[in-house]
């Protein structure tokens, strides 16, 4: 008889496991890169994770054909604002389980694990999922669990062959990098005394100013926190001439394009422009077109042959920028939230009748 363990995930006995489960669901599911393990552990390992708390596994005992054991693995991401408290959930269930109730199971744990973390019942909690639109049984399950699609977005690609020149660099503003490097046509003399590298605790501060300035209007924007940056900068992945950063001749950060590059395999790698964003002081100048066009050019340059980015369907001037530089649409993933208001009225209850 086979028999079902649901626990936490422990890394020095489970790594193999998650490991080779979330590697089966990113190939069986076609997700490619952008669902690999190694982008799961990149969760796993966050600063703010208690991996006791924040993970759940199914295992079975004994272990089947040959899999090291683990049906279903869940980790919640759980972020406060003043307004709202969500959790981000990711779900991996080996396809020999599906359809037989473990991803239900998953997502009612959850919501608990939200619930238990929710410190004031005022605040209505959200629970969040991403899927893919061709992800069919797991789009019905959403459904059936009373969550609602409030967001699209677009992956978009596009090839390094034949990149516009980037030496039309706008004059007023240097172009500089987190290495400390600066490009042609910059002028770093403009910039007063500063250390412009990611070790530069003074550097870091003033590009996650910018970056919670520029997205402040933004949808679902969290505040970013000098642990977080630090953190994405310790990824063995990390690489700091990625890090685009232009300047004004006052020294003012006003744009920033962080990129990354994901090598697939020894003949491609791909790369990702993972933010953009520009001051709103110096907005409508731009700036927008010229970082990722100077993006495109050093992840060329790092080796990559194909270039992605995600952007929010409803965000039209981004969507009309990338499409002007050649990118296109190539797949559309889907944000689904559920409210959990019922639980809250439930616990608000409970604490009057307490």
């Amino acid at each position: 008889m086979t028999a079902l363990i649901k626990r936490s995930y422990q890394a020095d006995q489970d790594f193999a496991a998650v490991s080779y489960l979330v590697n089966l669901c990113a190939a069986f599911d076609r997700l490619g890169e952008d669902a690999a393990f190694s982008e799961f552990q990149f969760r796993l390992n966050a600063p703010d994770l208690n991996l006791n708390q924040d993970t759940c596994l199914i295992t079975s005992e004994p272990q089947f054909d040959g899999n090291p054991g683990c049906i279903g693995v869940a980790l919640i991401q759980i972020q406060a604002n003043p307004n709202e408290v969500e959790g981000y959930l990711w779900i991996f269930i080996h396809p020999v389980f599906r359809g037989q109730g473990f991803d239900a199971d998953l997502i009612r744990w959850g919501e608990s694990r939200l619930l238990a973390a929710q410190e004031f019942p005022q605040r209505t909690p959200i629970l969040r999922i991403y899927t893919r639109t061709d992800q069919s049984d797991w789009n019905t399950c959403l459904a059936q669990q009373n969550f609602s699609i409030e967001r699209q977005f677009f992956t978009m690609v596009r090839t390094t062959d034949f990149l516009e020149a980037t030496d039309q660099w706008p004059s007023e503003f240097t172009l500089s990098s987190l290495a400390g490097s600066f490009r042609s046509g910059s002028r770093p003399d403009l910039i007063p005394e500063l250390s412009l590298n990611a070790t530069s605790t003074a550097a870091i501060a003033r590009w996650i100013k910018l970056y919670n300035e520029a997205f402040a209007n933004h949808w679902n924007h969290h505040l970013l926190t000098l642990e977080t940056v630090q953190y994405w900068q310790n990824q063995p992945d990390y690489r700091p001439e990625l890090d685009l950063v232009a300047i004004s001749a006052a020294g003012e950060f006003a744009a920033f394009c962080s990129c990354r590059l994901k090598v697939q395999n020894p003949t491609e790698s791909i790369g990702w422009i993972e933010w953009l964003g520009t001051h709103r002081q110096f907005r409508r100048l731009g700036l927008g077109r010229s970082m990722v066009l100077a993006g495109l050019s050093q992840l060329k340059e790092a080796g990559a042959t194909l270039v992605k980015l995600s952007v929010d369907s409803r965000n039209p001037k981004a969507l009309h920028l990338y499409e002007s530089i050649g990118f296109q649409v190539s797949e559309t993933w889907l944000s689904w939230a559920k409210p959990l208001d019922g639980w809250i009225s439930a616990k608000r209850r409970q604490l009057s009748v307490a």
